[in-house]
Formats: structure tokens, C-alpha cells, sequence
């Protein structure tokens, strides 16, 4: 099992998690623009760190124009 952690950023409320050398932030907006916050390091060097927005195209590419 892998322990988590709940944690809160200003307008936002997620969970961190470290599973071997691997850490996991994932942030979940509760207001703005922003839907959420995803965050991957690995031995203190960050994979990932970006913003998801509250509205995706699901648009599958070839039906886009």
C-alpha cells in the first residue's frame, strides 16, 4: 500500500504520494480556470510539473477543421 498524504494549495485540494523514487502531487481546483495540477518528480528531479485546464476539446483529431 502507498501512503497519501491530503494536501491544500491556496484554491486547491489534492493528494502526494511517493512510491519508491517516484513522488506524485496531483492538485484538484475548487474555482479559476485551471482544473487541476500534476506533478511527477523522481529523486528530486521533476518529470512533470503542468496545468490542466477546466475544458478539453475531446475532438478526435480527424474531425477537427
Amino acid at each position: 500500500m502507498i501512503p497519501v498524504k491530503v494536501i491544500e494549495e491556496g484554491e486547491r485540494k489534492g493528494v502526494e504520494a511517493t512510491a519508491g523514487e517516484f513522488k506524485y502531487t496531483v492538485l484538484l481546483s475548487v474555482a479559476g480556470d485551471e482544473a487541476a495540477h500534476v506533478k511527477i518528480e523522481k529523486t528530486g528531479k521533476v518529470l512533470c510539473d503542468d496545468e490542466l485546464p477546466a475544458k478539453i476539446d475531446w475532438t478526435a483529431p480527424w474531425k477537427m477543421n
